[in-house]
Parts: structure tokens; sequence; C-alpha cells
């Protein structure tokens, strides 16, 4: 899920759920370049946030090896990550 935050003018993905039965096959890393791709090809937009529990490591972990990268403030306890259009590995 994701959309265009009116508040900040950034698009967030919002949510991004892989049933735990089916994680750790690498549908999420799939499902994050989809969404990832499609948003920039079809928002134009210079890059992509979202929120994380700074203690789910896994989630964090395939951020960043999509290309996410620590943004430096939290929002009601998440660590805030972007994604520049630049910095996508897909």
């Amino acid at each position: 899920m994701y959309a265009l935050d009116p508040d900040d003018g950034n698009y967030w993905i919002y949510r991004l759920m892989i049933d735990g039965d089916f994680q750790g096959r690498g549908y999420g890393t799939r499902a994050l370049a989809a969404m990832t791709d499609m948003m920039f090809e079809t928002t134009g937009c210079p890059f992509i946030t979202l929120g994380v529990a700074p203690e789910n490591v896994t989630a964090i972990k395939l951020y960043e090896r999509a290309g996410f990268r620590d943004a430096g403030f939290e929002i009601d306890g998440e660590m805030i990550m972007r994604l520049q259009r630049s910095e996508a590995h897909h």
C-alpha cells in the first residue's frame, strides 16, 4: 500500500506485508522492487519514503538491500528510510 502524503507531498510506502508462511522465499524482495519501480515510473517522484520499527531488523535489511537509507529522523518511534530514484537497485 502506498500513497502521496498530503502533509509533506512525498510518496510513502505505508504497508508491505508478506504472510508469515511465505516469508524468506524472496517474495518481499520482488514485491518491493515491483512496487518501487512502478511508483517511480508512474509518479515521477524523486524518492520514496517509508517508516519501519527500529527493532524490525529483518525489514530494515530488506529495505537496505533495495537501496533505502536511513533518512536521519523518526516519526512516532519509526525509523524513516528513503530510496532515491538514482539509488534504486532492481
